[in-house]
């Protein structure tokens, strides 16, 4: 085994022993946590550069406790990985799901930044402020639409409707498939 694997499978063990899952459960626990960490990390409110990491990692363990019941079953169905290269693609091919939910909603944040700037340039009042919201230089009106979008996001239950999107997207992309 490569230098860091006992420890990760002594770590599963533990884990296994204290909530007493099987060795399929912990794994399946490890390949949601990856999906949600993912798109935990791309989704508005919660992946802003101005959010700290353990914020994004707290969110994203709640969340995968809040999805855990709906998605176990799907999850546990597969057989525990036998190598190290099995839960490597395991774990990756469900980050790369979960990114690719991240991102497609993501993209709605990028549309009201352009927006935003289009808007700015019609105006003739781009740049008047510089940028704050984001690190990157944006017109005052872009960083407005993107702070409004994503506090109504937020107030309109995005973490919820998050949850049940992925729980959603075990139908489309399977546990522990690639997304090609």
């Amino acid at each position: 085994m490569a230098p860091g694997l006992e420890e990760l499978a002594a770590f599963y063990a533990a884990l296994a022993r204290v909530f007493a899952f099987g060795d399929a459960e912990v794994y399946a626990l490890a390949g949601v946590f990856a999906r949600i960490g993912a798109a935990v990390s791309l989704a508005p409110g919660f992946g802003e550069t101005s959010i700290p990491v353990r914020i994004k990692l707290g969110a994203a363990v709640a969340l995968t406790a809040l999805a855990w019941p709906a998605v176990a079953p799907l999850a546990s169905a597969r057989p525990a990985p036998e190598t190290a290269f099995d839960l490597g693609f395991l774990i990756g091919a469900e980050a790369i799901c979960g990114l690719a939910l991240g991102l497609s909603v993501r993209m709605l944040i990028f549309a009201l930044q352009y927006a935003g700037s289009i808007a700015a340039q019609a105006t003739s009042v781009a740049q008047i402020l510089g940028g704050g919201v984001t690190p990157d230089p944006m017109p005052a009106l872009g960083a407005l639409l993107t702070l409004a979008g994503i506090a109504l996001a937020l107030a309109a239950g995005l973490a919820e409707k998050l949850v049940a999107a992925i729980i959603a997207s075990y139908a489309v992309l399977p546990y522990g498939a690639l997304p090609i």
